[in-house]
């Protein structure tokens, strides 16, 4: 139904956005709205009935969404991303059913997330990793059954991740921050046998073995487990993950030595472990010779562990290494072998060894 715009309405809309300031009628305006000035979002952009698109990124905006957005069916795209915006998210953005991307990320809402999200059943991409909201994920959001990307931080350690993520079998890229998982969920991870990108962050996993499901994600080419409070053995099978391109295990609680079979992972290009100054990661032995064997590794990041020091030469391999930074416990036990110098050394574009008492940084 089409509603005409005075006058009046079309000048508070220019002056919130100069991508609505143009000549003629906006009822048709279909463009996207990437601009606009610091205040509240003006009820009034109701009435662009034809706007597909809402890209805002770090704008200086203030209040809460208004209503009236759920009249813009449109909508393929809504984009608030670090606009300072506050109050809850109301119910009737459930009613944008075109709605491809929602990205709510980096504002500070309150109130509970609307169970009212499961209704956009066309997303694929959806990011509302924002701290202040409270309560857990929706249920509902069960019903995303074309969701790719997913992106949600719950609101305290303790919030329960919804069983019901499981059936989003189409997702390729899993983010999730203050979860607590659950051994029902360690045994249904591998549903998402799609996923290429898996990030758990501040996920508790203190009271539970490592999910050995999650082994079966042979499609996982980014695996980040950080601060989840995992107190085992890095499993040896992570060396199955062999799309794995980037790898990052840390401030964890690991334990025992660096599985050999990381050695396996030879699509690495990214490869991160420890801990932190105040939180050593129990990460015994040495570096495995196997790392040798990860050729396209371009970064090779180990600190805070209780790692040997020793460089092996098996490093002389790793000829496309640009960025090194190791911190082992106690004296180098032997000097660094001068093939590695001349073959990898000469190539990085920084690097820093260290231990008790010593450290060799190359800049």
């Amino acid at each position: 139904m089409r509603v005409d715009v005075t006058s009046e309405q079309q000048k508070r809309l220019a002056e919130w956005s100069s991508d609505l300031r143009q000549i003629g009628p906006l009822q048709p305006f279909s463009a996207t709205v990437i601009r606009a000035a610091y205040g509240p979002i003006p009820t009034e952009i109701a009435l662009l009935q034809n706007l597909e698109t809402i890209l805002l990124r770090c704008q200086f905006l203030n209040g809460s969404i208004p209503t009236t957005i759920g009249r813009l069916t449109t909508l393929k795209e809504l984009t608030l991303r670090g606009c300072s915006l506050q109050g809850s998210i109301p119910s009737e953005i459930g009613r944008l059913c075109g709605l491809e991307t929602l990205n709510l990320t980096s504002n500070g809402f309150t109130g509970p997330w609307p169970t009212t999200i499961g209704n956009l059943t066309q997303l694929t991409n959806l990011d509302l990793s924002t701290r202040k909201a409270q309560g857990c994920m929706p249920s509902e959001i069960g019903g995303l059954c074309s969701l790719q990307t997913l992106k949600f931080n719950g609101h305290e350690l303790n919030s329960l991740l919804p069983e019901e993520i499981f059936r989003l079998t189409q997702l390729k890229h899993l983010e999730l921050c203050r979860y607590c998982w659950t051994q029902t969920a360690s045994s249904k991870v591998s549903r998402l046998c799609q996923l290429e990108t898996l990030h758990w962050s501040k996920c508790n996993f203190s009271h539970l073995p490592f999910p050995m499901e999650l082994f079966h994600l042979t499609k996982l080419k980014r695996l980040t487990l950080r601060n989840c409070n995992f107190q085992c053995r890095i499993p040896s099978v992570m060396g199955n993950l062999r799309s794995l391109e980037t790898l990052r295990l840390i401030r964890n609680r690991f334990t025992g030595s660096v599985p050999t079979e990381l050695g396996q992972l030879t699509r690495l290009t990214y490869l991160q472990l420890g801990g932190t100054p105040q939180k050593r990661e129990p990460l015994t032995g040495s570096i495995p010779t196997e790392i040798g064997q990860l050729v396209n590794l371009k970064t090779f990041d180990v600190v805070d562990t209780a790692l040997v020091a020793v460089i092996p030469i098996e490093f002389k391999h790793l000829t496309k290494l640009r960025m090194l930074e190791i911190q082992f416990k106690g004296q180098l036990v032997e000097p660094i072998p001068e093939e590695v110098k001349s073959t990898v050394f000469a190539n990085l574009r920084s690097s820093a060894l260290s231990g008790d008492g010593w450290r060799i940084s190359i800049t």
